[in-house]
């Protein structure tokens, strides 16, 4: 009988970096996450019309094909001062200070831990397993 193995792999995102194939993996899968919270926020602009949004949406989907591309440290950073901005512009807004910031905390977790991620795999990469073959 041929059996084949179901189990799923587990999404590198969440697993330990230890070479340079499992660096490279969470920077796809990182970018990737970019580029979706963009087009995700593309959609909610034309339903709101806020041009911050728009904005953010551009930002995320253009880092998020530079993080793919280039494997960038300098990218990675820029991403992860983007999500701490969005997590301080949600918390000013949970507080009442601002009207802005008003997206899904749990995406603005997600997106925080993602760059987080991206961050560790750059360096990572370009550091410890630059020559790792």
């Amino acid at each position: 009988m041929n059996e084949t193995n179901h189990t799923k792999k587990p999404v590198s995102i969440l697993l330990k970096i230890t070479n340079r194939d499992s660096a490279l993996k969470v920077i796809k899968e990182t970018s990737l996450v970019f580029i979706i919270v963009g087009i995700y926020q593309l959609v909610v602009y034309f339903f709101l019309g806020d041009v911050v949004i728009l904005i953010d949406a551009a930002l995320y989907i253009f880092f998020g094909f530079a993080l793919r591309e280039w494997k960038s440290r300098t990218t990675a950073i820029i991403l992860l001062i983007q999500a701490v901005v969005a997590a301080v512009m949600i918390i000013m807004h949970h507080l009442g200070y601002t009207n802005e910031g008003g997206v899904s905390t749990i995406l603005v977790v997600a997106v925080l831990f993602t760059a987080v991620r991206a961050v560790e795999a750059t360096f990572k990469l370009h550091g410890k397993y630059s020559t790792d073959t």
